[in-house]
């Protein structure tokens, strides 16, 4: 099972409709958690986190490896608020995790959408190598060690952003 962490760096109508995007993957099973890190103190943003049953998490300095430490699922997503999977993200996430065992557990990621998004997860992997950033879906024991556990796949999904 996947956990979602949703980082709301912007407004509570960004985090509202990232989460409502992620229903889908609740109903199919796929997701069983989510976790919503704030940017700042908002609560409008808590009350909309409540409201959708997620774990609200204030982190003191690394957001993405304090909120993979409470996460429930042995994977996670990362995402920005503002930014949802777009069709067929399911499928694509559960054909990857099927093929992961025990002794191979190799990250993932659903790139922005379009060929910046695509050129962009490209340059991530030559110069970012096992930065924890948003589209990445990477097994939640490296997350909460601060790693993303190798080079991702990229995924045939995509995700978009609010407005984009």
């Amino acid at each position: 099972m996947l956990t979602a962490l949703v980082h709301a760096k912007s407004t509570p109508e960004a985090l509202a409709f990232s989460l409502s995007a992620l229903v889908p993957a609740v109903a199919e099973g796929l997701i069983s958690h989510a976790v919503v890190i704030l940017g700042s103190e908002r609560p409008s943003t808590e009350r909309i986190a409540d409201a959708m049953g997620a774990t609200v998490l204030t982190p003191s300095r690394e957001p993405w490896r304090e909120a993979a430490c409470i996460a429930r699922g042995d994977w996670v997503l990362l995402l920005d608020a503002g930014e949802i999977p777009d069709h067929g993200w399911i499928g694509a996430v559960e054909r990857h995790l099927l093929h992961q065992t025990s002794e191979r557990q190799r990250p993932a990621v659903l790139p922005a959408v379009g060929l910046l998004g695509h050129l962009s997860e490209r340059t991530a992997m030559i110069f970012g190598r096992g930065l924890l950033r948003s589209g990445l879906i990477a097994p939640r024991q490296h997350v909460s060690n601060g790693q993303s556990g190798g080079v991702p796949v990229i995924l045939n999904g995509t995700r978009s952003r609010l407005g984009g």
